[in-house]
């Protein structure tokens, strides 16, 4: 009687896991179809040539009295990029200027670290139509952008 009550009590625990094994499945595929929907809807709208629209309805590229202007636009992308976990907080984030991993003609790839992780950051450099900037510079420059 023992062990059948134990095996009973058993099969119920494994069909509970089951079912919500179950329905964190639906769940995730939910959530993936309302995506694709999304953006085969934004690809729908880009193609004929409508704005991308926020969640409140308007332009991303536009300040609140529909103006489109420089810092409206950079501030409406930095708001999109916290909400979608795209944009970091330069806090979160520590470099390490010496540890140059590439240069190229606009950007420097350094070392960093990122939540205790190891990561690459890739650096826009500043670009001056003429200027050259020589590599102690360059070290310079990554070093201030370190200590900030």
């Amino acid at each position: 009687v023992i062990l059948v009550a134990a095996t009973a009590l058993g099969k119920r625990d494994m069909e509970m896991h089951e079912r919500e094994v179950y329905r964190n499945f639906l769940n995730e595929r939910t959530l993936r179809v309302q995506g694709d929907f999304q953006i085969s809807q934004a690809a729908e709208r880009q193609a004929l040539g409508v704005p991308a629209r926020s969640e409140a309805g308007s332009s991303v590229f536009e300040d609140r009295r529909g103006e489109v202007t420089p810092a409206g636009r950079l501030r409406r992308l930095a708001d999109m990029g916290r909400r979608e976990h795209w944009l970091l907080d330069v806090g979160d984030i520590s470099l390490a200027p010496l540890r140059v991993i590439n240069k190229g003609r606009s950007s420097t790839i350094v070392e960093g670290a990122y939540s205790g992780l190891s990561v690459a950051v890739k650096m826009a450099r500043p670009t001056v139509a003429g200027a050259e900037h020589s590599e102690e510079e360059e070290e310079k420059d990554l070093a201030a952008v370190t200590a900030e």
